[in-house]
């Protein structure tokens, strides 16, 4: 709304409002750590000729991290993944067994656990947070679901209390918006 002329330059919004964007923007900065640590884990795993991304949709599932807790466990030797995999695993034992025939080097595999450990630390702090006591007027049940959905980047107007005086124009009327010749919404003032 600040972009097309609708709030005044000025508008300094509500405390409460001012807290929540501050939670959303602390939460969405944990999930861009998070995703750049699955990333250069990723890398490590790929560096070491683990081809774990062919046979699982999820290389930080249930099974491909038990394989990966095995392979940093036990570096260097051949083992059986039937024990690891999950029973409603589709990809055949075989393609799997193929999958982790890779080594580890000492290095790989020593940033591997740090990452590993870093990931869990950042889950840890993500579940603390979304645990914050909020201001009384934010629903946190459409609040996690918003900042659950993946094209979300912060927190939507939806999910802030309703304050028509938020949005008055510099005349004190609410702000009227009109559509300008070039497509872009102007509040009339």
């Amino acid at each position: 709304m600040f972009k097309h002329d609708l709030v005044r330059g000025s508008f300094i919004p509500p405390k409460d409002i001012r807290q929540l964007r501050d939670l959303c923007r602390y939460w969405v900065k944990l999930s861009s750590y998070m995703t750049g640590e699955k990333n250069r884990a990723q890398n490590c795993l790929t560096v070491s000729n683990f081809k774990l991304d062919d046979v699982f949709s999820n290389v930080f599932g249930k099974s491909a991290s038990a394989i990966t807790t095995q392979l940093l466990e036990h570096p260097g030797e051949q083992f059986d993944v039937a024990p690891f995999v999950d029973g409603r695993c589709k990809t055949p034992i075989a393609q799997i067994q193929e999958a982790v025939d890779g080594i580890f080097t000492y290095e790989q595999a020593e940033k591997l656990k740090i990452i590993r450990g870093h990931m869990d630390s950042l889950e840890r702090h993500r579940a603390e947070l979304e645990s914050c006591p909020l201001p009384a007027k934010i629903d946190r049940k459409r609040l996690k679901n918003g900042m659950n959905h993946r094209y979300t980047r912060s927190c939507s107007f939806t999910q802030l209390p309703n304050r028509e005086d938020a949005f008055q124009s510099r005349g004190g009327e609410p702000a009227q918006g009109r559509m300008g010749p070039d497509g872009v919404v102007n509040a009339s003032m």
